[in-house]
């Protein structure tokens, strides 16, 4: 909890209205989402700041690692106003969601909002992954040549109802490939969704 609220504190001082978190890792998988919950709402008491909370790939004992955990945290929290998710499709890859195939994506998406409401994903982290479908291994990978391939993220950033959110590449720092997982990034957009691409 100090580490979390230190966080928050250097958001404040920062001028950063929005932080991503990691729902942090518990063997009692109900005491940590309980945790979690009561941490996030302590933090959006004491602060002004807006909460991502990120699904995980379920390495170990890691909380979130699908959407039902990610509510159940939600579920805790007080003021869900300021909540909202980010979702990383690596890990969403490497803890069961074949996000491939496009029937999974729209699956998701309306499990997402049949739960949380429509609106409620604030934020994409776009990275390919390095393990297989399932593997729950935390592995980044640069866009297309992992596990997961052009085809999906064709298909996830030209999906028309996200076209005003931002996302973010996590992929491995290697050389010139964060130039190139733009470049790869930029070729699979549409017209019309280019337009807002930077």
């Amino acid at each position: 909890m100090r580490g979390f609220l230190h966080e928050i504190d250097l958001c404040r001082q920062l001028g950063i209205r929005a932080m991503v978190v990691h729902c942090g890792s518990r063997p009692q998988r109900d005491k940590g989402i309980r945790m979690a919950s009561q941490a996030i709402d302590h933090a959006l008491k004491e602060s002004d700041i807006s909460i991502l909370l990120e699904n995980s790939a379920g390495q170990g004992h890691g909380i979130g690692r699908n959407i039902v955990e990610l509510f159940e945290i939600y579920q805790g929290i007080e003021n869900h106003e300021r909540v909202s998710l980010c979702l990383d499709t690596a890990h969403l890859f490497a803890s069961g969601y074949d996000i491939r195939a496009r029937e999974v994506w729209d699956a998701l998406i309306r499990e997402v909002d049949g739960r949380f409401g429509p609106h409620k994903i604030g934020l994409f982290h776009l990275n390919d992954s390095k393990t297989d479908l399932g593997s729950k291994a935390d592995r980044h990978w640069h866009i297309g040549t992992g596990k997961i391939g052009l085809h999906a993220f064709r298909d996830i950033i030209n999906d028309l109802r996200f076209r005003n959110l931002m996302g973010v590449m996590e992929t491995p720092k290697v050389d010139s490939m964060d130039e190139e997982n733009m470049k790869t990034m930029k070729s699979l957009l549409s017209p019309l969704m280019s337009r807002s691409f930077s």
